[in-house]
């Protein structure tokens, strides 16, 4: 039955590469929302943080984007420089100073994002309850080993034994 159902092998891996192109088309798409907003993919990654998150300090954004408090700092002086983002003082505590998104930018990324997200949001409205239900559980498990394994790699103290570079005749004995 070569148009019948899928083995539940052959479904399982369907959905593994469909993650994957999923993953690398969410990365490929993050890139040229940045690329359009005039960021990095670095830069972009921390504005998409704060605009999911909400304000945060200097120091709450670089734990959240895994990066050290000065690199930070200076991708927070970008930003702001940039027009994306204000420092304002925290209204329960005045030592303390959150970046906040500017509503023009957070405006621009929702309508460069809007065609995935109401087809997404369309589709998903249409499943059964049982099937929006089992996707609500895949997803949600899919995140969660995802970031258990980003804090796996994260707490990797030694990098890949593997050379980073092809050495040079002045790297060789």
């Amino acid at each position: 039955m070569e148009n019948g159902p899928q083995a539940p092998q052959d479904e399982t891996r369907a959905i593994a590469f469909g993650l994957q192109r999923i993953l690398f088309l969410a990365n490929q798409t993050e890139r040229e929302v940045g690329r359009l907003l005039g960021l990095s993919a670095t830069d972009y990654r921390a504005l998409s943080t704060l605009m999911q998150a909400g304000p945060m300090t200097v120091g709450e954004l670089a734990s959240a984007v895994g990066a050290t408090y000065a690199t930070t700092t200076a991708l927070a002086t970008r930003l702001e420089a940039a027009g994306h983002v204000r420092r304002a003082r925290d209204d329960a505590d005045q030592r303390k100073v959150r970046l906040h998104v500017e509503p023009a930018t957070a405006a621009r990324v929702l309508d460069l994002m809007r065609s995935p997200m109401e087809a997404t949001t369309t589709y998903v409205a249409d499943l059964p309850d049982s099937d929006r239900a089992a996707v609500a559980a895949f997803t949600t498990t899919v995140a969660g080993a995802l970031a258990d394994h980003l804090r796996t790699l994260t707490d990797i103290s030694e990098p890949d034994a593997c050379p980073r570079r092809s050495p040079t005749r002045k790297d060789r004995p």
